[in-house]
């Protein structure tokens, strides 16, 4: 290994070709970076400091080759920045340029031959070289120069990249801008440090994690995707095109593809102050399933990958892409496309038989990320045992029935997972366990939820009871949701799905003291404690009164759901507005397509006109038993 400072002119000395790796990601400086570079090289009176360039040295003769392994970025912005100036040039003025451009930015196999048999210098990955080439061909290779005119469109960062250079350029003088080709090129402007390894040096990505890069910082995901296939490349033994068509099957094709996907797997989560990629996220999910949790596997994903393949031969990498690329196909489907088919106008619909879908929202509105790695193990399982039962040599009945057995399995699994979750968050109990409560699941048998159940007291029926009469309006919201689609699952019901679009209405409003004080406050032992004009009644204190009708607006007893939130006049009037509506707003009657709204309604029609504490007790133990029934200890 040999490091210098070194100006751009480095590119016209050996190697003759410089290949950004396969597997390294797209190019994705912007504006922000490419204005500051842009500042640097014009100012001809400091010295800039552009960071480092790591490049390794390949035992290739004709041409000489070398792979970049940090900075294609910034050397890719340069070299179109040189391009530019070029361009912006009159035919008549830029020969010394000329020059520079076909001696930097191209080379020749041989000596003798002319320049039309030249390629270009850097050859970049599949995504990013035909932009690269039209660019940098564009008037020399190529008979037209480039006309930024036609490129404005593109959504190609390589090609914005060229035209807001263009458009700077528009502002200088000729003079000016052949200065500033002199600054760029200047021999005495070090601007980089160039390291230089050879073949052998296997340390390259020590080296590059530990430079200070300038620029756009590599994520987890790109620092783990990096290490991978560079490890392949180094166990390979002249299998260099089989790693070519594992990273172009396994990862380039599926996570690197232009549309949805970019736009999903670049998304970021929000894990308490951190953010994270759903990448990264997959790769922590697979890191958890395949090794258990450790202190950095959360804060320093990259290092759980090095540190766990140490001793990794070739096969075993090329196993461990396959595993992630097998765990991110269950991710995309049915993870990432509910993340983003819920916000959208397209219709989601869940039905209570669908026990997977209704599982993976709970989790998704719950936030509850921690117990992804499980949920990716379990359904990686599911499959491959459909797979075994649909390759084996069974009849149809015995097929069914081994399919059916299969999927009991997994809801079995899932339901009880989810009665901890309901149960946990109806308790409002930290989730700051739940990495570590998900390796231990991964690795033991399911009747380990029974036992951390058992051992809480606030888990048991007895202690979600008295819980259930402070839920908050989230939790509430999905619990009655739920409830909904579990009174649809009979036979008989002609609607059984239903959208996650509905509103939580506490029916004892909020302000409740304008309209319901002639209402009489019922005690648990059944006594009132206050009469039909809103007085307290002897032994009672007003504030006490206010105080106890006040707990009960949280209470799970107090709440339905609605397709649509009521206007704020019926939403705080008395029982009789709120089931009826007025000529300008319909109340609960327009809302009975809901059977947990219908319930008060029907009890309205048949004459139960009143909704005070004895009411709000008696739903509370009706959607409690149903809690029981869905969510079992």
């Amino acid at each position: 290994m040999k490091a210098n400072a070194k100006s751009l002119r480095f590119l016209g000395a050996s190697p003759q070709k410089i290949t950004v790796p396969f597997f390294q990601r797209r190019y994705v400086w912007e504006e922000s970076n490419w204005q500051e570079l842009y500042e640097n090289i014009r100012d001809s009176n400091i010295k800039p400091f552009l960071g480092s360039i790591i490049i390794k040295h390949l035992n290739t003769i004709n041409p000489s080759e070398a792979i970049i392994v940090d900075g294609q970025q910034r050397l890719t912005t340069l070299t179109l920045l040189s391009k530019a100036i070029f361009d912006s040039l009159p035919v008549n003025n830029n020969e010394g340029v000329r020059n520079s451009v076909q001696n930097f930015l191209f080379y020749r196999i041989n000596a003798s031959h002319t320049f039309d048999k030249s390629f270009v210098k850097i050859s970049h990955s599949k995504a990013d070289a035909p932009d690269y080439n039209k660019v940098i061909c564009a008037g020399l290779l190529n008979s037209d120069i480039l006309d930024p005119n036609t490129l404005i469109d593109s959504n190609s960062n390589i090609l914005k990249c060229y035209i807001f250079f263009r458009d700077k350029l528009e502002t200088l003088t000729d003079e000016e801008k052949m200065q500033l080709h002199d600054n760029l090129f200047n021999e005495n402007r070090e601007m980089i440090v160039l390291v230089e390894l050879d073949e052998n040096d296997v340390n390259e990505q020590s080296i590059f994690d530990s430079i200070n890069r300038t620029g756009v910082r590599l994520n987890g995901a790109d620092i783990i995707k990096n290490f991978l296939f560079q490890k392949l490349l180094d166990t390979c033994e002249n299998q260099r095109e089989y790693v070519y068509s594992i990273y172009d099957k396994y990862w380039g094709e599926y996570f690197y593809q232009n549309g949805d996907f970019d736009n999903l797997w670049d998304k970021e989560r929000n894990f308490g102050n951190n953010q994270r990629t759903n990448l990264e996220f997959l790769l922590y999910c697979v890191a958890i399933i395949r090794w258990g949790w450790n202190d950095k596997v959360f804060s320093d994903l990259p290092s759980v990958y090095k540190l766990k393949t140490d001793e990794y031969t070739f096969d075993e990498f090329v196993d461990l892409v396959k595993e992630i690329n097998n765990y991110a196909k269950i991710f995309y489907d049915k993870i990432l496309e509910m993340q983003r088919r819920i916000p959208s106008e397209e219709p989601v619909l869940f039905s209570f038989k669908d026990f997977q879908s209704r599982f993976l929202l709970i989790l998704e509105k719950f936030g509850v990320q921690m117990f992804y790695p499980y949920v990716l193990s379990e359904l990686l399982k599911y499959e491959n045992k459909l797979k075994e039962i649909h390759q084996g040599t069974f009849n149809h009945a015995e097929r069914e029935s081994r399919k059916a057995l299969a999927t009991e399995c997994l809801r079995n699994n899932f339901n009880l997972l989810e009665s901890f979750i309901i149960r946990n968050r109806i308790a409002r109990k930290s989730v700051s366990d739940y990495a570590t409560r998900c390796s231990t699941l991964i690795r033991n048998d399911i009747s380990l939820i029974r036992n951390w159940i058992s051992n809480d007291s606030d888990l048991k029926n007895e202690g979600i009871s008295k819980l259930l009469n402070d839920v908050n309006n989230d939790t509430a919201k999905m619990i009655l949701f739920i409830i909904e689609l579990y009174l649809r699952s009979g036979q008989g019901e002609d609607i059984n799905e239903l959208q996650y679009k509905y509103s939580l209405e506490h029916i004892l409003p909020k302000s409740w003291q304008t309209h319901w004080w002639n209402v009489p406050v019922i005690n648990e032992r059944g006594k009132k404690m206050s009469n039909a004009q809103g007085n307290p009644l002897r032994g009672f204190r007003e504030a006490d009164v206010k105080a106890y009708r006040d707990s009960y607006i949280t209470s799970i007893g107090n709440m339905t759901l609605l397709t649509k939130n009521l206007n704020a006049s019926i939403k705080n009037s008395d029982f009789k507005k709120k089931i009826d509506g007025d000529k300008k707003s319909g109340g609960y009657k327009k809302h009975t397509s809901l059977k947990i709204t219908r319930l008060l309604v029907d009890a309205y029609n048949r004459g139960d006109k009143v909704w005070d504490e004895r009411h709000i007790r008696i739903r509370k133990e009706m959607i409690m038993d149903l809690i029981y029934e869905i969510w079992p200890e």
